[in-house]
């Protein structure tokens, strides 16, 4: 019964772990007035990585990134926009549409997303 209890709660953090889009310290997947964010993808300098923007609607500051974080509050790395595209379907969010979007630097993409339910 013992053991039981502890796999119970074993999957209750891990699937909680996974069920988080924090940005700038905010949990948005728990926040009641956002239904829809734009997700924007640049290519990181001198990598092959991405590096993935939210606005979920937040007042933008100068200090502040609108990256993805970690649980221990490192920004998230992903490999390819279809990495990111994954991870936001994969915590609640439906993906609605996309545009490229000119920057200076170099050429990005802007991905629409909906809360799904």
């Amino acid at each position: 019964m013992k053991n039981l209890i502890i796999v119970a709660l074993f999957c209750a953090a891990s699937s909680s772990a996974f069920s988080q889009v924090t940005v700038n310290g905010k949990d948005i997947n728990k926040m009641e007035d956002v239904y829809f964010v734009e997700l924007t993808a640049t290519n990181k300098a001198f990598s092959t990585k991405v590096k993935i923007l939210i606005d979920y609607g937040q007042k933008i500051r100068l200090a502040e990134t609108q990256s993805i974080k970690t649980s221990d509050g490192k920004s998230m790395s992903f490999e390819s926009v279809v990495g990111a595209l994954n991870f936001m379907a994969k915590n609640g969010w439906e993906y609605v549409n996309s545009f490229p979007v000119a920057m200076e630097g170099g050429d990005s993409v802007s991905l629409s997303f909906e809360e799904e339910g």
